[in-house]
């Protein structure tokens, strides 16, 4: 059986989350005959609004920045940026024709860790001259840089 992961983001859901994970590891010891993994631990989920903000940047940097002589899709800038975020290492593919990425994908990471994504991916954009779609977070004009006297 593949693993199987519950996400309770509410008390209102825990009953019913645990109902299926009773039913589900009482089959699995019955019908199997073998031990059941259960891990209980905390997490800090990324929320819809940080998903669209990250996918609409993403679209963007796509459209807008050649990247060493092509454009990326928005899956392999989610790839690049994610690999620039957590630090992630490369190997050689099995053919020897490339290379593969190791490391954390989207989904993994927190809330915290999207928002750094997302000032990460800001960043780059300003850098490479995009202009975001989504109102109110493109670059201030120059005269909103500049310090007051």
């Amino acid at each position: 059986m593949s693993k199987r992961q519950f996400t309770i983001t509410s008390p209102d859901e825990i009953r019913s989350v645990m109902r299926v994970v009773l039913a589900l590891v009482t089959e699995l010891v019955h019908s199997e005959r073998k031990g059941v993994r259960v891990t209980v631990q905390t997490v800090s989920i990324r929320t819809a609004a940080q998903r669209k903000r990250m996918w609409a940047r993403l679209k963007d940097i796509s459209k807008q920045v050649n990247w060493y002589g092509r454009y990326l899709s928005s899956k392999e800038w989610k790839i690049v940026f994610t690999a620039s975020l957590t630090l992630e290492d490369v190997v050689p593919n099995i053919e020897s024709t490339g290379f593969v990425v190791l490391g954390e994908q989207t989904r993994e990471l927190s809330s915290k860790e999207t928002s750094a994504l997302l000032e990460l991916m800001d960043a780059f954009g300003i850098q490479e001259g995009v202009q975001f779609s989504e109102p109110g977070r493109d670059a201030p004009p120059p005269e909103q840089t500049k310090l007051s006297a």
